[in-house]
């Protein structure tokens, strides 16, 4: 970027050394901080003239900064706050860069005023989107030359600070529209965590209190499949597409890419080593932290909008069917809402 830009940022406590290292590797000056719980820390890891805000409304409506960052979907309120389709729309028909790193909005309702409000500007931005990658990205002409897919596999795996797992599941589910388009079908589970009685809690209603594990399987007509492993509880960040087709077996990581053709040859890869730096700030740092930068970038390359309203869909869709242990459809969701 030209300039340091402005931003204030909403996180959970837990999230303050973590949120501290993104923001520092990203490059922007912090002026605002919000926590559910007040913050005390946060001038440990932000620096004691930050301003600390405990409101997210108050975060949202009274911003002057470059944009703003939300980590985090806890707000304080039960989602009162985060999933307000009103105060949403105030701030994205300001103008104001929104970043988020979770789904937010829910409703299929909220998210075609929202949709309408950016006016076919991307007034809300999900972070970090995969098809966006810098493994994407130089993938472009392998995967043009590729030809159609018949299957595809999605994994990706973080910790909570990282982004929950209705994040993974929003990000999973853009990656398979952009590949395959939308399924007919798709059939889930999820593992969650245990309680404290030692059982498994059943999937929750919501894509922002969704967390554990979760593996699907998505359904197409035309002989094609997609399938995924998710997990928000995994250690280690990580984010893979494997794509399968008559040509043969392209697969692509966060940083690069190899193109085996059917008869096991390699015909071609990323050669060039790390994008990313493999400094103190891991992996999941430094691609949280590009995804800012460059959402906050005046001068980047626009991207399009993402489709929110179908990849939630089919996100929905993966949730109920948890729920139900049916197979659901992405379009009939979309169609009840």
């Amino acid at each position: 970027m030209t300039d340091v830009r402005t931003v204030a940022v909403w996180l959970s406590d837990e999230q303050l050394a973590f949120g501290a290292s993104v923001l520092r590797e990203a490059g922007v000056d912090v002026r605002r901080i919000g926590m559910p719980s007040g913050g005390r820390d946060a001038g440990k890891h932000f620096g004691a003239d930050v301003d600390v805000v405990s409101d997210l409304r108050q975060l949202l409506t009274s911003s002057d900064e470059d944009g703003i960052i939300l980590l985090t979907a806890q707000d304080g309120a039960e989602n009162a706050v985060i999933e307000d389709v009103d105060l949403l729309e105030q701030v994205v028909r300001r103008g104001v860069r929104l970043l988020t790193m979770e789904p937010l909005v829910t409703d299929m309702r909220g998210v075609r005023r929202l949709m309408s409000a950016a006016g076919g500007r991307e007034g809300l931005r999900f972070v970090p989107r995969f098809d966006l990658s810098p493994g994407v990205v130089t993938s472009a002409e392998a995967r043009a030359g590729f030809g159609a897919a018949r299957s595809l596999h999605y994994a990706s795996r973080c910790r909570p600070v990282q982004g929950s797992l209705g994040a993974r599941l929003f990000d999973a589910m853009s990656v398979v529209l952009s590949c395959l388009g939308e399924p007919e079908h798709v059939d889930a589970s999820v593992v969650s965590i245990r309680s404290q009685s030692g059982l498994h809690l059943a999937p929750p209603e919501s894509l922002l209190a969704l967390t554990g594990d979760l593996h699907a399987h998505l359904r197409y007509a035309g002989g094609r499949a997609a399938s995924l492993s998710l997990s928000d509880r995994a250690g280690d960040w990580f984010r893979g597409l494997t794509l399968l087709g008559e040509s043969g077996c392209l697969r692509v990581h966060e940083e690069g890419f190899q193109l085996m053709g059917a008869d096991g040859e390699a015909l071609d890869d990323s050669d060039s080593g790390p994008i990313f730096s493999d400094g103190d700030a891991g992996l999941a740092t430094t691609a949280i932290a590009a995804a800012i930068s460059g959402g906050l970038d005046p001068l980047a390359p626009a991207v399009p909008p993402l489709a929110w309203d179908v990849i939630l869909s089919m996100s929905q869709a993966a949730l109920l069917s948890a729920r139900t242990g049916q197979p659901e459809c992405p379009a009939t969701i979309r169609r009840m809402g």
